[in-house]
């Protein structure tokens, strides 16, 4: 090694700091409140051939491509959100990638790239996500790898073309920009490293980087079983389109020093928009990453060394063609992180197997969206409203899963000051969900209820899963509740929905509720401490009846206190729980295309105050 440890170690910590402030910088810059707000965007440093040294994990390779067969100069700044060209390193149209190649010694040592989720790139739903689409051509603009600007000029008339191609090009613009600074603000330091380090010695620290992490996978491989496939599958509600599941089958097998992911046995291609264009690349570095996180104080590990592909010679992944995880042009791909997400579940479901101490139970199995969209001719009457929501995660052996909580950890929820400050909508519930989580010697995290009321006409879209299936609980851990949503018209009638759907008319006074799941239980609910399930009744989370039933804990319903007789009596005679997984039972759940007029109300449901004046709704 040309360079000592201590400077690598100086240059690896500028690499991780630009990281963070590039971060700041779209935080700060942009204007959706989808990026703003909720953070849904990423940013990573690359090397010349695409392979992420730091930062999130999207890799690049078809920058490399571009660069190969297209003249890149200092000052470009390239755009692109195309799945198929870009082999799934963006995965759905609502991204787009934006990438800053830095040069040294004229010639590209790195790229700076930012992605985001945008509030809308033009499709037949908001936020390009329709779940009703039957080819990407419903799904918004196609953009393939172009340039934003050219040696520091920007380009005006593709930036116009763009935003007139969104419903939000204010924000659109806004957006781009401030991914492009961020891409700038890499550039810029990676050059003060190479200025005060040595381009030699920043290159040289990339391959330490990837050394380090490759030497790190090498260690966990050797922590599952050989020539052993561990297999697992589960699956998704429907396309969006036809009422059928979902298979998403895997199966992981380690060869001496090398790891196979293999998803043969996957649900061929779909007509609707859950098909995802896996990223092989993407897939071994989550491979990692999950490992990592597995193996505990098994293997050695450097908390500050992001995932990067320094594992890529050391995983092999084998997607069918033609399968909905590998879909061919033109397939729609709109709500690919739904299947995103169960991907990501299956994998955990295999190394569950492996390290049952640290894997957790599952979460509740979705990223649910919703949009509404203003619907009317006065400038006033523009707005969309756009929403991620989040949910309960799987209980853990040492410890509970947690509430409200999203597996794409970058995501936040939007206050609802903020929501109904700049939104024609009021948020008349925002709670945890009672009795959502999955029953567990460590239970499951609590998912919640949220309540919207339009206050103008609008247009209702969202997407979700998990609906007729229970996220599943581990080790004698129970299935949580699933996911549901219901529409409560100003007039007091219910409405069921399905866990997808497009352009469902809002009246002033109509109200959206979303109830999302649980994470599944770890471990016998009735060896859980019965002090903490009398805990979660006293705070209203749990009745007297479902900690008896779940748990085997007698609470007196006068006192709220702890019957501990009549607890020992029942959990003495309680049958063992010798099942390894328990997913639950099938969920009986309006079809694509169904909105079940229903009387009987769920529970837990709303505390909600009484509508607003008449009259006052509409000019609200």
């Amino acid at each position: 090694m040309a360079t000592d440890p201590i400077t690598v170690q100086v240059i690896a910590n500028g690499i991780k700091a630009l990281i963070y402030e590039m971060d700041a910088a779209i935080e700060r810059t942009s204007m959706s409140v989808i990026i703003r707000e909720q953070h849904d965007f990423g940013m990573s440093l690359i090397d010349e051939r695409g392979w992420v040294i730091s930062g999130t994990t999207f890799t690049g390779g078809s920058l490399a491509e571009y660069a190969a067969a297209n003249p890149v100069h200092p000052g470009d700044v390239i755009l692109f959100n195309d799945p198929y060209i870009s082999h799934g390193e963006i995965s759905h149209l609502g991204d787009t990638m934006i990438a800053v190649p830095i040069f040294w010694d004229e010639k590209i040592i790195a790229w700076g790239i930012a992605w985001g989720h945008h509030m809308d790139m033009g499709a037949d739903a908001p936020a390009s996500m329709p779940t009703q689409a039957s080819e990407i051509y419903h799904e918004g603009l196609q953009i393939p790898p172009v340039k934003l600007y050219k040696q520091g000029e920007l380009q005006h008339d593709l930036l116009a073309i763009i935003a007139r191609n969104s419903r939000t090009p204010d924000m659109m613009t806004g957006d781009l920009l401030a991914l492009s600074s961020a891409g700038k603000i890499a550039e810029k330091r990676v050059h003060e490293l190479c200025e005060k380090f040595g381009g030699d010695a920043v290159l040289e620290t990339f391959g330490i980087l990837f050394q380090r992490a490759h030497d790190t996978m090498a260690k966990l491989i050797q922590l599952l079983p050989d020539e052993e496939p561990i297999v697992f599958e589960d699956y998704l509600d429907n396309d969006g389109l036809n009422d059928e599941p979902l298979t998403i089958k895997a199966a992981i097998t380690r060869h001496g020093d090398r790891v196979t992911i293999d998803y043969t046995g996957t649900s061929p291609q779909c007509e609707g928009p859950v098909n995802y264009p896996i990223n092989e690349s993407l897939e071994k570095m989550g491979l990692y990453n999950m490992l990592r996180l597995a193996a505990g104080d098994k293997v050695a590990i450097d908390p500050e060394l992001d995932p990067n592909q320094g594992v890529e010679d050391l995983v092999d992944v084998i997607v069918p063609e033609g399968s909905f995880i590998r879909p061919e042009y033109p397939a729609p791909v709109s709500l690919r992180h739904l299947s995103l997400g169960r991907v990501d579940e299956v994998i955990q479901g295999c190394l569950a197997q492996v390290f049952p101490e640290v894997v957790p139970a599952t979460h509740n199995g979705s990223l649910n969206c919703y949009s509404m969209l203003g619907r009317g001719r006065e400038e006033k009457d523009r707005w969309l409203c756009f929403e991620v929501m989040a949910a309960g995660s799987g209980g853990r052996a040492a410890i509970d899963g947690i509430d409200a909580f999203s597996w794409n950890t970058r995501l936040k929820n939007a206050p609802a000051e903020f929501v109904e400050t700049v939104y024609p909508v009021m948020i008349e519930q925002y709670s945890l969900r009672p009795g959502s989580s999955g029953p567990g010697k460590q239970r499951g995290g609590y998912g919640l209820i949220r309540a919207i009321r339009a206050l103008r006409p609008a247009k209702l879209y969202f997407l979700d899963e998990r609906h007729k299936t229970q996220p599943w609980g581990l080790y004698g851990g129970r299935a949580a509740q699933p996911n549901d949503a219901w529409l409560v018209r100003a007039d007091g009638d219910l409405v069921k929905l399905p866990s997808k759907f497009d352009d469902l008319k809002l009246e002033p006074g109509d109200m959206f509720v979303m109830r999302t799941g649980g994470g599944g239980g770890w471990g016998d609910p009735f060896e859980r401490d019965p002090a903490l399930v009398v805990r979660d009744v006293k705070v209203g989370l749990l009745t007297v009846d479902q900690a008896r039933e779940r748990y085997g804990v007698v609470v007196d319903a006068d006192t709220l206190e702890l019957d501990e007789t009549a607890t020992t009596e029942i959990r003495m005679n309680s049958e063992p729980v010798l099942e390894w997984i328990d997913r639950g039972m099938p969920v009986d759940s309006p079809a694509p295309g169904e909105f079940r007029d229903v009387t009987e109300r769920p529970y837990p449901w709303l505390v909600v105050p009484e509508l607003p004046a008449e009259g006052s709704l509409a000019t609200a």
